[in-house]
């Protein structure tokens, strides 16, 4: 019988593989099995297809195993290249009793942890219950790295700074060459230090650090038996940062709302590092610059970044580079961040995010992998299958860089707004080396958010009108869009208030212009809105709406209305620019000198007008006045007084249709009065 084992975090089943990982979409610890039916190998493909889709970027996923692993594949490079794309370190937990697992596939373990960052446990399956807290804590969210480095030596100490916004620490250390587990003490803090993974059996150690001594920096010293150790310090702490390297220079995002003022930050890769100062401070956003040379560390410096393999060839070209952040907090102490990341080699060609893809389309994707006269094997997968190709397969020794061509499918009977995430991976024959890139693509991504339904209700009271206009739009994209929100005005109307309705709030009237209002990332508020003075006649807005948003616009105006002739015409003013689903059309009259008669038409001028633009009139098979006449839909009721009336209007097919005629010639409208 299976041994089970239960915490209050996880439940974990030694005779079949499984992840255990923070679930971006449930919000919570998670645990899958990742073996299929009664096979006990690791599966690839729920490997990266549900794990990798659902696991919390920048967090760790968990393997526990005892299972073997099956050859390489497509689905197993694209875990890696998933990974470090979203910077998730793969560690894995391996009870190897009986050897059941097999040095090549031990290997294949190996090359999972070290191109994510992560680590290779080994443990008995009875030892399992002491590595839970290990486990446990690595899974805790809301943890910035301190400090990660390694070194050849068997014994080495590291400075750790401390600030007083980190509430706890968790020390991981690993003695790489064997010989039982390391020895950790941090100066000042010895008695604080629990071990909570400590057994002579184990290779690894793991203390919580609680009892905080005052900010500053504090000697860490770890000794193993043997040459080769690493540790990790990773800090409770509400201090984040987000490095983003770019062409030629650095952009550190701040995730917290504490203020934090970034001094410098160093980047380290291999045996070299390179310094950066601030360029421009822009509040959560730092852009800084390389400042002095590349600095080469020496073979046995003990402050190059961490490895899986401690031992790093200076010949070989890593892609993975960790960047220590410094900064000043609000009373003026030392703040210390790291993160480790992983730089591609491969060139995604052209804005993707821009590129239109809609249901039964194919569309291609050009990369560009410089692969520098090195033979690499490249694959393209995608968690929905939609991938058709990827050409050439490899490339060729004498080319200095490839260019790639991949074929994408999106399913004819898909939703607008699907998303898949491709993952592109290039690899040597030996594993030396794994590079990736991965993008989202969406199922009609270039499209707006959609105008769902459109109500236009008028009350006329005499010589007076007030208008009411209702706008009801959805972001149906996994990204946010702007949402336009369109009014043509009569001449002699006014503006009385604006609303929008979203996300279970109301944002009442102030029109205001945003200072960076060209900038998408600087929208304020979903109440922020730009007014478009091209056009006199018309009021626009333009609205920042998240991924699958509601939102509901609404415009009101009065305009007084003149009489000529006994009549006093009434215009709505309609200008397509797509499809509206539901369109209804509300008017209710009052006279105090009698309505003899109402009618619904289109003016003939603005009739010829449409006519000799675009002939929209065809598609309705008739012309586009009988369209609006009395007996062609309008429901137009007068009382029994003579001094009241109500109009009501519902075309939404034909408005639909109209819509996309128009479409061809925005400067169109159409127009009808009362």
């Amino acid at each position: 019988m299976a041994e089970s084992i239960s915490r209050d975090v996880v439940e974990i089943t030694t005779s079949k593989p499984v992840a255990i990982f923070n679930s971006a979409l449930e919000h919570r610890v998670k645990t899958m099995d990742l073996a299929v039916s009664n096979h006990v190998d690791i599966s690839h493909s729920i490997l990266f297809r549900e794990v990798m889709r659902d696991a919390q970027p920048g967090s760790t996923v968990f393997i526990v195993t005892s299972s073997r692993v099956p050859s390489i594949n497509e689905d197993f490079m694209s875990a890696i290249g998933a990974a470090q794309a979203s910077n998730i370190k793969i560690s894995v937990l391996a009870l190897d009793d009986e050897k059941t697992i097999g040095g090549r596939s031990l290997e294949l373990y190996r090359v999972l942890a070290k191109f994510t960052n992560g680590r290779v446990y080994r443990a008995s399956a009875a030892d399992l219950t002491r590595v839970l807290p290990l486990i446990e804590l690595s899974l805790t969210e809301g943890q910035a790295s301190v400090l990660s480095r390694s070194s050849n030596k068997a014994a080495a100490s590291f400075h750790v700074t401390l600030d007083s916004t980190i509430k706890s620490l968790t020390v991981e250390a690993f003695c790489l060459g064997g010989g039982g587990a390391p020895r950790v003490s941090l100066e000042a803090h010895d008695s604080a230090m629990i071990p909570l993974v400590k057994h002579e059996n184990f290779d690894f150690a793991f203390y919580l650090v609680r009892e905080l001594a005052l900010p500053g920096r504090y000697l860490l010293n770890v000794t193993c038996e043997s040459e080769g150790l690493s540790v990790d310090v990773k800090g409770d702490t509400s201090v984040q940062f987000r490095v983003l390297p770019k062409t030629d220079i650095l952009v550190v995002k701040s995730l917290s709302l504490d203020r934090a003022k970034i001094q410098k930050t160093t980047m380290k890769k291999g045996h070299t590092k390179q310094h950066f100062a601030v360029l421009e401070d822009l509040g959560s956003l730092v852009k800084l610059k390389k400042s002095g040379d590349l600095i080469d560390l020496p073979e046995d410096d003990d402050e190059f970044p961490f490895f899986p393999d401690f031992i790093i060839p200076k010949a070989l070209d890593l892609s993975i580079i960790t960047s220590a952040v410094d900064a000043e907090g609000e009373n003026g102490e030392e703040i210390h961040r790291e993160e480790t990341q992983f730089i591609s080699q491969i060139e995604v060609e052209g804005d993707v995010a821009n590129m239109d893809f809609q249901p039964g389309e194919t569309l291609t994707i050009r990369v560009r992998v410089h692969n520098k006269n090195k033979l690499l094997h490249l694959t393209a997968t995608d968690f929905e299958g939609w991938i058709n190709s990827i050409t050439p397969s490899s490339t060729r020794l004498e080319d200095e860089f490839t260019n790639v061509e991949i074929l994408v499918t999106a399913p004819s009977d898909v939703k607008i707004g699907s998303e898949t995430q491709i993952t592109i991976t290039a690899r040597d024959d030996f594993l030396i080396s794994v590079d990736s890139s991965s993008f989202s693509l969406s199922v009609g991504q270039t499209e707006n958010p959609t105008v769902k339904k459109m109500v236009v209700e008028t009350n006329i009271d005499n010589r007076f009108g007030r208008t009411i206009v209702q706008s009801k739009v959805q972001n149906s994209h996994p990204t946010p869009r702007d949402a336009v929100f369109s009014v043509f005005l009569p001449d002699s109307a006014f503006i009385t208030s604006y609303k929008l309705y979203i996300r279970n709030h109301t944002y009442q009237g102030e029109i205001i212009d945003p200072v960076h209002a060209d900038k998408k990332t600087d929208w304020l508020s979903p109440s922020t809105v730009v007014p478009d003075k091209n056009d006199d006649h018309e009021w626009k807005v333009k609205v920042r709406m998240d991924s699958w948003d509601e939102a509901l616009f609404e415009l009101v105006y009065d305009e007084p209305m003149t009489k000529s002739d006994g009549k006093h015409p009434y215009h709505v003013n309609l200008q397509g620019r797509q499809p509206i689903e539901e369109l209804d059309f509300k008017v209710s009259l009052y006279d105090s000198d009698g309505i003899s008669d109402v009618q619904v038409i289109q003016e003939k001028q603005e009739e010829q007008n449409i006519m000799s633009r675009t002939q929209v009139s065809r598609p309705f098979g008739g012309s586009v006045a009988n369209r609006f006449a009395t007996g062609s839909g309008a429901d137009i009721k007068i009382d029994e007084t003579k001094k009241s009336a109500k109009i009501s209007f519902s075309p939404s097919a034909s408005i639909a249709a109209f819509s996309r005629g128009l479409a061809l010639d925005e400067g169109t409208c159409l127009e009808t009065f009362l």
